[in-house]
């Protein structure tokens, strides 16, 4: 049975519609002019499922009942609701439609902070080392398809560009199984520059005030695993033509959103509690926590 969400009951919601006015004010009198769209995706999201701001109604021939559903904001960025559905159509279209029951093998290459901002902030950057990293992995799977006699090998490959870390920081990486933005605006990419070295206003690391754990660094293991000069590719992962289950579960993985509303809780205090994938958990004030939603 459909059940409405509620989703001004959430801390995420409380968190975004308490500060996020101030913190664009904020901005505004340090001199830092946010474009439109930002300010835009967080209005959208403090609308979405809620029925003052519009429903649809949905009414049963067979039941005579009525169904009221609220709209969405469909937004690609801070809701956790829209850009799950986009994700479950997403996966659900490239499992039906587009990727054949063949082996699948999932590769991942996070980039040195040395090229993060660049990657972030130059579209052709971003294009030119995607395209290198598609000959390079196209490159190895024609080699080894011609030590089996096959005549002019095709490799298929479909990559997502994921744009966060972790940590909500700016962390471009390409997730492919074998975003075309230009800006030129400078307070954007001042703060674009601060996300990707998780730094705060005065580019100074963010103090944590309080932490649980701090295991050491620990390397994937395996022969598809390799770090060198910052460039991390892990390609451990690999599915079998008949496991389309796990394949299934792997699209919604690499087509994820940024935002977990079940790892962030905000308390009356202000403090902003973000549950990290690991054992770690910090806690950081709102000032220092916003700007990683950009």
């Amino acid at each position: 049975m459909y059940v409405p969400r509620t989703p001004y009951k959430t801390d995420l919601h409380a968190l975004i519609r308490e500060n996020y006015r101030q913190v664009f004010f904020d901005k505004e009198n340090l001199g830092i002019h946010l474009p439109f769209h930002l300010e835009r995706e967080f209005k959208k999201y403090l609308t979405c499922g809620i029925p003052a701001y519009g429903i649809a109604r949905f009414h049963c021939l067979c039941c005579q009942k009525d169904k009221i559903v609220a709209f969405s904001c469909k937004g690609r960025t801070l809701c956790p609701s829209c850009t799950g559905r986009r994700t479950a159509d997403t996966a659900k279209h490239l499992l039906e439609e587009v990727i054949p029951a063949v082996p699948i093998r999932q590769w991942v290459l996070s980039m040195p902070y040395t090229y993060r901002f660049l990657l972030a902030t130059r579209a052709e950057f971003l294009r030119k080392s995607k395209a290198l990293f598609h000959r390079t992995i196209n490159g190895h799977y024609q080699k080894k398809a011609k030590a089996f006699n096959l005549l002019n090998p095709k490799v298929g490959a479909i990559t997502v560009v994921q744009r966060f870390g972790g940590a909500l920081n700016l962390n471009v990486h390409f997730h492919t199984k074998e975003e075309n933005i230009i800006n030129e605006d400078l307070s954007l990419a001042q703060l674009q520059a601060q996300s990707v070295q998780n730094r705060d206003e005065k580019f100074q690391l963010p103090i944590p005030l309080g932490k649980f754990c701090d295991p050491p660094f620990r390397e994937f293991k395996g022969w598809r695993c390799c770090y060198n000069d910052g460039f991390s590719l892990h390609a451990n992962v690999k599915i079998l033509g008949n496991q389309r289950e796990g394949l299934e579960r792997l699209c919604r993985y690499i087509l994820r959103g940024p935002i977990a509303k079940d790892r962030i809780s905000y308390n009356d205090s202000g403090i902003v509690r973000l549950k990290l994938k690991t054992h770690i958990q910090m806690e950081h004030s709102l000032t220092i926590y916003h700007r990683s939603i950009y």
